[in-house]
C-alpha cells in the first residue's frame, strides 16, 4: 500500500495494486517512452495538494498524466489545475473504493470493485480475536485485514489498515469501548459493531456506544454459541459496512420538528401505540421520545435487544426524559403516560386480563423471523385485539419483522407509519412495510412523534 503524499518512482518492469479512500488522488504520471512512472497517492490536505504540485513540477513535453479521486471536492482540485505542457491529462471518478493496477503495455489503469469488505478486530482477548478472526474469515465477503490488542492505537490503525467495518469490545484495559467509539467517530468515523459479554452494565455502556454512533451490538461468542451467533455477526457487519456515517451525522443533527401542534390535540384515550425497531432503533426511538409531551398515549415496544439491554434502555428512557418506560413484565396493563418494553430474549403481545383490561402477555415463545422479541408478534396481536385503536409504528431495522404484522394491523383499521429511509440507519423493515402495502403514512423521524400524537387525537375538538 502506497504512503500518502510520496512520490514513488516505478520502472517499466513493475505493477501496483492498491486502494483509495474517499479523500485522496492517485495520480500516475507517465514518460513518452513508457519506461518511467511516478506515482502519488495524495488528499485534499494543504500538504497533499502541495506533493499535487511538487508532482506536476516534474512535466516535460509529451509526459501523460492520469489523475483519479473519488471525492468531488478533489475532482474538481484535479479538474482545475494547470497541467501545463502534459500530452494528455484524464480525470477519471468512482464512487465505491476500489482496487486499481497500472497497465504499463496500455500506460492505463485498471479499476475493479473490491470484492471483499474489510474488517478490523479490537479486542483485548487473544482468544476472542481468534475466534471472531476465524469466524469471520469463513465468509468470503469478508477480509480481516487486522486484529488490534491495545485499544489505545485504533486510530493508528484505521489510518494505516484503512477497515470498512470495525468489531469493538466493551471491556478493556487502558481504554474502554465507549471511550474509543468516542475518539474514533470525532476523528476518523467508521461503522462500529460493539462487542458484549451481556452484563446489565454492558447494556448501559453500549447503548452509550450507540448514542455516540455506533450501528449495531453483538453477544460474545463462546465456541458453542458460534452456530448461533456466526450468521447473525456476519449479518450485522454486511449490514454496518453499508452504513453511511456522513448521513448519520446529518441525521443525528438534524432539527427536531416541533410537536407543538400535538401537544394542544386532546388524546383519545382508547389509543394503544405499538413500535417495532431493530437496527438503529434505540436512538430513533429516543428521537421520538424527545418531542413526547408529558400526557401520551400507552406505547408497547418491540426492540430487538438481548436480554438485560432491555432493562437498560428502559431505566435509560425514564432517566433521560422523565418518562415512565420500564420492561415489561406478564400481566402489565396497558395505560397512557407509560411505556412498556418488550424484554430481551422473550415475545410481548396484546392482550386482555380476566377482567377485560388491556394488558400485556410475555412469554418464552419460539423466535418469530429469527427474534425475541419480534416486532410481528406484537403486530399481530394489535391486529386482533385492538382494531382500529391501534397505532402502528415500524422503524429502522434490517429484514422484514413487523412488515406483516403492521399489514394485518392495516387491514383491522389501525393507523400504520413507517420511518422513511433518509432517516433510516437500516431502510429494512420499513421498506419492506411499505412494498406489501401495510404503511399509510411514510415520516421522517423528527415527525414521528407528532404524526403519532396526531393520530391518537380524540374525535372532539382540541383542548
Amino acid at each position: 500500500m502506497l504512503e500518502r503524499n510520496s512520490i514513488f518512482l516505478i520502472d517499466s518492469q513493475m505493477s501496483v495494486e492498491d486502494s483509495l479512500a474517499e479523500d485522496e488522488a492517485l495520480l500516475v504520471l507517465g514518460s513518452p517512452d513508457s519506461r518511467r512512472f511516478y506515482f502519488l497517492k495524495a488528499d485534499s490536505s494543504p500538504s497533499g495538494l502541495a506533493q499535487i504540485s511538487t508532482l506536476l513540477s516534474y512535466v516535460a513535453p509529451g509526459w501523460r498524466l492520469r489523475a483519479i479521486a473519488s471525492d468531488v471536492a478533489m475532482s474538481g482540485v484535479l479538474k482545475d489545475a494547470d497541467f501545463g505542457r502534459i500530452a494528455n491529462a484524464t480525470v477519471s471518478r468512482f464512487s465505491k473504493r476500489c482496487l486499481w493496477q497500472f497497465d504499463f503495455e496500455s500506460n492505463s489503469l485498471k479499476f475493479s470493485p473490491d470484492p471483499k469488505i474489510r474488517v478490523m478486530i479490537v479486542d483485548d482477548s487473544k482468544t476472542i480475536r481468534t475466534l471472531l478472526k476465524s469466524l469471520i474469515s469463513r465468509d468470503s465477503s469478508f477480509e480481516v485485514v487486522g486484529t488490534i490488542e491495545d485499544p489505545r492505537t485504533v486510530e493508528t490503525e484505521i489510518e494505516r489498515l484503512r477497515p470498512d467495518v470495525m468489531t469493538l469490545d466493551i471491556h478493556m484495559p487502558g481504554r474502554t469501548g465507549v471511550e474509543v467509539i468516542r475518539g474514533v467517530m470525532r476523528t476518523q468515523p467508521i461503522p462500529t459493531i460493539m462487542i458484549s459479554s451481556l452484563g446489565l452494565q454492558d447494556g448501559r455502556e453500549v447503548l452509550t456506544a450507540l448514542e455516540l454512533g455506533a450501528v449495531d451490538y453483538i453477544q460474545k461468542p463462546t465456541l458453542e454459541e458460534l452456530p448461533l451467533v456466526a450468521p447473525v455477526l456476519l449479518e450485522k457487519l454486511k449490514v454496518a459496512a453499508a452504513v453511511d456515517l456522513k448521513n448519520l451525522k446529518t441525521r443525528s443533527e438534524m432539527k427536531d420538528a416541533s410537536a407543538v401542534a400535538a401537544k394542544s390535540v386532546k388524546l383519545d384515550t382508547r389509543k394503544v401505540v405499538c413500535i417495532g425497531s431493530s437496527t438503529g432503533g434505540t436512538e430513533a426511538l429516543r428521537r421520538i421520545f424527545r418531542n413526547m409531551p408529558k400526557q401520551f398515549p400507552p406505547i408497547l415496544i418491540a426492540q430487538h435487544i438481548p436480554k438485560l439491554f432491555s432493562l437498560a434502555f428502559a431505566e435509560s428512557v425514564s432517566r433521560e426524559f422523565g418518562i415512565v418506560a420500564r420492561e415489561a413484565v406478564d400481566g402489565d396493563l396497558v395505560l397512557p403516560n407509560v411505556v412498556l418494553i418488550a424484554p430481551g430474549g422473550t415475545q410481548m403481545e396484546v392482550a386482555t386480563n380476566r377482567s377485560g383490561v388491556l394488558s400485556v402477555r410475555v412469554f418464552d415463545g419460539a423466535p418469530v423471523n429469527r427474534h425475541k422479541p419480534s416486532v410481528d408478534v406484537l403486530f399481530d396481536s394489535a391486529a386482533k385485539i385492538l382494531g382500529r385503536n391501534g397505532v402502528g409504528v415500524i422503524l429502522t431495522g434490517m429484514g422484514s419483522d413487523g412488515a406483516k404484522g403492521l399489514l394485518a394491523m392495516h387491514a383491522a383499521g389501525a393507523t400504520t407509519l413507517a420511518q422513511d429511509e433518509r432517516s433510516c440507519i437500516v431502510f429494512g423493515m420499513p421498506k419492506v412495510a411499505i412494498q406489501l402495502g401495510g404503511v399509510q403514512r411514510v415520516c421522517s423521524l423528527n415527525e414521528m412523534s407528532e404524526a403519532i400524537l396526531l393520530n391518537c387525537r380524540s374525535k372532539s375538538k382540541a383542548a
